[in-house]
């Protein structure tokens, strides 16, 4: 009888313990989707699991000195590999953010992220990010009314994303570089490809920044600026996700034709703090809502953004 009873306690024992390790490894399956989420200020290391499917779309109302816009965002998002996800973009702008008395389309994003490695026992998480701006919007450089709502313009943004896990606290760090094209600029004129020339390989296929006319050259990197941003999340309060962060970019170079241009990357180099929450109701989907206020007031440059965001994955 006691044996049948030793037996009896052993197994409930192995149970719990099997049920213990479900539990932490749902919490560990769940803390990517928690950790990763692309956030409104900084790009993180967010990766779709291969052969599944990203919804997206984000409303946002921004106010300007005298003026306001609602814009949304449309993306679909493909997990290609395991390590290797893409989105594809759509803005639309609305003068005033209620009545809509004006409707444009605004610019197009291509998002494509690979994601390198972890290191440091899986405290250190590594990737690297391309977003490609397709100008389907207002030019910026010629259109005052839709400036810094759409930029209108070619722009390559490309560079490593950091996470560094702190038990459950998740810092994301962006260093980002951005190629932009400039008024009256040919963007991807500066590349060579055809394999029969010379010319490709003299210029080193347009990387070549001592050659004029190259992708590289440093007349066209004037038009150039930098990214460095940093956001916090946390699990702890789960399935509630609150999440800050600040972002500042600057200009490399200043050109005169567009230092008093007020938009990001010529006039302005802005610094923006973000505050937000999101809820998931399983690890696959989210809504979140948050705000963006600039601490720079420059006249006719954003003052605040008020979004609100949501993804589907399947």
């Amino acid at each position: 009888m006691q044996s049948i009873e030793k037996n009896s306690k052993t197994k409930n024992k192995k149970v719990l313990g099997i049920g213990a390790s479900l539990r932490a490894l749902i919490l560990l399956l769940l803390v990517p989707s928690i950790a990763y989420g692309s956030l409104p200020l900084t790009e993180t290391i967010y990766t779709i699991p291969e052969g599944e499917v990203e919804l997206m779309f984000q409303a946002e109302y921004l106010t300007k000195d005298t003026s306001d816009y609602r814009r949304e965002s449309y993306g679909l998002g493909l997990g290609i590999l395991s390590q290797l996800s893409m989105w594809y973009i759509l803005h639309y702008m609305h003068q005033d953010a209620v009545e809509s008395q004006k409707n444009e389309l605004g610019d197009t994003f291509l998002r494509i992220w690979y994601y390198i490695d972890d290191f440091f026992n899986g405290t250190l998480h590594l990737g690297l990010l391309a977003v490609f701006r397709l100008p389907t919007g207002q030019n910026a450089y010629e259109e005052e009314e839709w400036q810094n709502i759409s930029l209108g313009n070619n722009e390559m943004k490309i560079g490593p994303v950091f996470q560094i896990d702190v038990s459950r606290v998740f810092i994301h760090i962006n260093t980002l570089y951005v190629f932009r094209e400039g008024e009256g600029e040919e963007f991807y004129d500066g590349f060579y490809i055809n394999p029969l020339k010379k010319e490709t390989y003299q210029k080193v296929f347009g990387l070549n920044f001592k050659s004029n006319d190259t992708f590289l050259e440093e007349k066209r990197l004037k038009n150039d600026y930098v990214i460095l941003s940093i956001a916090v999340n946390t699990d702890i309060l789960y399935p509630v996700i609150p999440h800050a962060g600040l972002y500042y970019s600057s200009r490399l170079c200043r050109d005169a034709s567009t230092q008093d241009l007020p938009i990001e990357g010529a006039g302005v180099n802005p610094l923006l703090v973000s505050l937000g929450l999101r809820y998931f109701f399983s690890e696959s989907l989210y809504i979140g809502f948050y705000s963006t206020i600039s601490l720079i007031r420059e006249s006719n440059y954003i003052n605040e953004i008020y979004g609100f965001d949501f993804s589907l994955q399947f």
